[in-house]
Parts: C-alpha cells; sequence; structure tokens
C-alpha cells in the first residue's frame, strides 16, 4: 500500500553532515532514532549511508504505527522524499 507522511526536518542536518537538504525522489529508509533524547520511539527518515536522521514521523502520524510495527517485526521500510501540498513541504513515500 502506497503511503505518504509529512516529514519533521532535522534543522541541524546540514551543519552535522556538511550535506545539503537532498532533492525530490532522494531514496530515503526508515529506522527507529535509538538516540533521541526527547521520543523513545522515534522513527527517523535517513539517506543512504549518512548516519544522521534527516528528519522524523510526527508523533500523530497515522502511518507512525505501523511503520514502528514493521520496523520491530524486521522489515525494512524504504521510500522516497516528495514535496507536495501548495507550500511544498517536505514528505516522505513508501510502500508498507
Amino acid at each position: 500500500m502506497r503511503r505518504t507522511s509529512n516529514l519533521a526536518v532535522n534543522t541541524r542536518f546540514s551543519q552535522r553532515t556538511g550535506v545539503l537538504f537532498p532533492a525530490p525522489g532522494s531514496a530515503v529508509r526508515f529506522a527507529r532514532d535509538w538516540d533521541n533524547p526527547v521520543d523513545r520511539d522515534a522513527v527517523g527518515i535517513y539517506l543512504p549511508d549518512v548516519p544522521v536522521p534527516l528528519g522524523w514521523l510526527y508523533r500523530k502520524d497515522a502511518n507512525r504505527r505501523t511503520v514502528l510495527e514493521a520496523l520491530d517485526a524486521g522489515k525494512p521500510v524504504d521510500g522516497r522524499l516528495i514535496f507536495a501540498g501548495s507550500v511544498a513541504r517536505p514528505k516522505v513515500e513508501f510502500w508498507l
């Protein structure tokens, strides 16, 4: 099933990694962000081979529970970065 979620952007991503914010269509992977001190169930959105999250799923995101269940079951969750809406907010599109 195709799913889309808003991305809570990590405002320190470029500062911490030296990588500019990626272009739409860039591949991303979902993983638990165990280093997040604020949210024990944080779902981080990562670029391949970059250990710092590009952002996170919002806590109240309708897809978050499904993504957490898939990750806890050992299933890989991959997607791509998109920009959507009249303000072109960053989102992630994935299939699960």
